[in-house]
């Protein structure tokens, strides 16, 4: 609490204003000394709650946008932060909620998800649990997976994690988007030489 009114005070108007009453001081204006260091010290105390009361709401908003995740845990329905998913856990997906991590649906009824934040596809894609695919079948055609930051437009689904985190298809294309362009070329480079192969 003090250093913050400390730090209300570490500013170059209020050393004007501190200089002043100084300067009231020496002249033998004490009137003037004592309004000007009540205005400072009012300054102060309101800088104090606003900024107390600001970091309140920062802290709310945290709470609110914090992605949260509806998990069958011991045979058990409960809401828990998506940064406690572990692969295995049994995830509830229904319409407006974000999926919180790479998902193989297990049920599905009329499950459609938004997939445009890793597919580009504008169009929700329409899920369904009993889809096979091979292995190279691309993110957009799997039908059977629900994946990370995508959004459940309608339907209701359960999924079992396969993938969090950095794990995930859209910590792959963040971790690939970090990568220095030295190691992406190389890497390029390596798959041009599988494939060719």
């Amino acid at each position: 609490m003090a250093k913050r009114f400390i730090d209300q005070l570490c500013d170059s108007l209020i050393f004007v204003l501190l200089a002043a009453a100084v300067i009231s001081v020496m002249l033998g204006e004490w009137g003037d000394a004592a309004v000007i260091l009540a205005v400072v010290t009012l300054n102060g105390v309101v800088g104090v709650i606003q900024e107390g009361k600001a970091e309140k709401a920062v802290e709310s908003l945290k709470q609110m946008t914090r992605l949260r995740a509806v998990v069958v845990r011991g045979g058990e329905q409960r809401e828990i932060d998506a940064a406690g998913l572990v692969p295995g856990d049994l995830v509830i997906l229904d319409a407006g909620r974000q999926v919180p991590a790479d998902l193989r649906l297990i049920w599905s009824a009329g499950l459609k998800i938004e997939e445009s934040s890793l597919t580009g596809e504008s169009v929700p894609v329409e899920k369904d649990h009993t889809f096979s695919a091979g292995d190279r079948t691309s993110l957009g055609d799997r039908k059977h997976m629900a994946f990370m930051s995508t959004n459940v437009v309608s339907g209701r689904g359960r999924g079992v994690v396969i993938a969090t985190g950095m794990d995930t298809e859209i910590g792959k294309i963040a971790g690939m988007l970090g990568a220095s362009p030295r190691r992406t070329r190389r890497s390029s480079a390596a798959w041009l030489t599988w494939e060719s192969s």
